[in-house]
């Protein structure tokens, strides 16, 4: 996530904006991309606090767990 564009901006760069929908992408993208490295996958932990509204997409996305 870290290298994410949103993510760096808004959230370790505290920015004054948000973009939602683009943070929401990322978090998807960056699960997507860690499943098809892994299939073993069976849940995804958000360490990040900032991220826990995104686990519902998280999950509708792949079907796991996201906590």
């Amino acid at each position: 996530m870290q290298n994410m564009k949103e993510f760096k901006s808004a959230i370790l760069g505290n920015s004054s904006t948000l973009n939602t929908k683009k943070l929401k992408e990322e978090v998807v993208a960056v699960a997507k991309r860690a499943l098809r490295k892994n299939k073993n996958i069976g849940c995804f932990l958000l360490e990040c606090t900032n991220l826990s509204p995104y686990a519902k997409s998280d999950k509708e996305s792949h079907g796991f767990t996201s906590f």
